[in-house]
């Protein structure tokens, strides 16, 4: 009986996730780390307080005199608590939610659990329609889901898993050819949920261009991917002028130098892993992320944003490769051995 390898990496990604988010939630104590919360770290604290204030007090107090337990972790003048006041109100209307119906985020774990299921779906239906080559297809969604981000995507209670699903279902509205549709998508990835999603743009614009080769659907794209923009520079402009700190933190913790990100990407040759993502840049897509991303971390753990969009680069260097036959047979030697690579990591 054959065996379709690209249907079986999906089965793989989902049980492995699957089996990693029921041994954490169930087996480890530190996974309930806050009586107030019922959440998974620090992250869901800074992510959510300003939900929790609201939901039960009406107000946001910038103080942290009822959380002695977290005090000593994140006592700071910056007060990096804050931020989900001001760049993700996509979360914390859900938090917001969660909190007024539940008293806490328990069950918003098993919400964030199912998107991550969801997103695997959705980038197994992306590449499907994107590429004809079960083995490259298969290595993509193995190293886009077999991954530390991905893993944790369900145990951290944070506006990442969110605003990875709007993106790649704006990704997928492009395959479909509803261009402004998958702008606005991409517009509430970034602009109510991450910030750091703004940078999937100029790779989205390509593959517009690849489907429709019309300048004007790239037009109606780009435009309706900053539909959200207003709102979020009037919140930037709010959060500038009340905690003027909290932003200089925020940028100085999201922003490295060019020449770091550049030196970084040099100093990745050296798992199998490291090197298929380094190769993966060397595509229309993998350039133009990095052009969107010079500013800002471009790799993993710090850029939950490269999860996808760097390995899908593979289908056009597969593409190249094709070209010659000789280089093309080369690159089926991951055949019997991608799955090392995946898990090399």
């Amino acid at each position: 009986m054959k065996i379709d390898i690209f249907k079986f990496s999906l089965v793989l990604s989902i049980t492995f996730i699957t089996s990693n988010f029921m041994v954490r939630v169930f087996t480890l104590p530190y996974f309930l780390t806050s009586d107030v919360f019922h959440a998974s770290n620090i992250d869901t604290f800074l992510w959510s307080y300003c939900a929790y204030e609201f939901a039960n007090r009406g107000y946001v107090s910038k103080e942290l005199e009822n959380y002695i337990e977290f005090s000593s972790e994140i006592l700071n003048p910056m007060r990096p608590y804050l931020q989900g006041c001001y760049f993700s109100p996509g979360y914390f209307l859900i938090a917001y939610s969660f909190f007024k119906i539940f008293g806490n985020l328990y069950f918003m774990t098993y919400l964030n659990f199912a998107l991550t299921l969801i997103s695997i779906f959705l980038m197994y239906l992306i590449l499907k329609r994107s590429y004809d080559n079960p083995i490259v297809n298969s290595i993509i969604l193995l190293l886009s889901t077999l991954n530390t981000y991905v893993l944790i995507f369900a145990l951290k209670i944070r506006p990442d898993i969110f605003s990875f699903v709007f993106a790649l279902l704006a990704w997928y509205l492009i395959i479909l050819r509803k261009y402004i549709l998958a702008g606005l998508f991409l517009s509430i990835s970034a602009f109510l949920f991450k910030f750091q999603m703004i940078t999937w743009v100029l790779p989205l614009s390509f593959i517009v261009w690849s489907y429709s080769r019309n300048f004007k659907d790239i037009f109606k794209f780009f435009v309706s991917s900053l539909a959200l923009l207003p709102l979020y520079l009037i919140l930037f402009l709010y959060a500038k002028i009340n905690d003027p700190g909290l932003v200089d933190f925020l940028y100085a913790s999201n922003t490295v130098p060019i020449q770091t990100n550049l030196l970084d990407i040099l100093s990745k040759f050296r798992r199998p892993y490291e090197i298929i993502m380094c190769i993966s840049l060397l595509s229309p897509t993998g350039l133009f992320y990095i052009l969107s991303s010079l500013s800002t971390p471009i790799f993993p753990p710090r850029a939950f944003q490269s999860v996808f969009i760097i390995p899908f680069g593979l289908t056009y260097v597969h593409k190249f490769l094709r070209k010659f036959p000789k280089m093309g047979k080369g690159f089926y030697l991951p055949r019997y051995s991608f799955c090392p690579f995946a898990y090399s990591f």
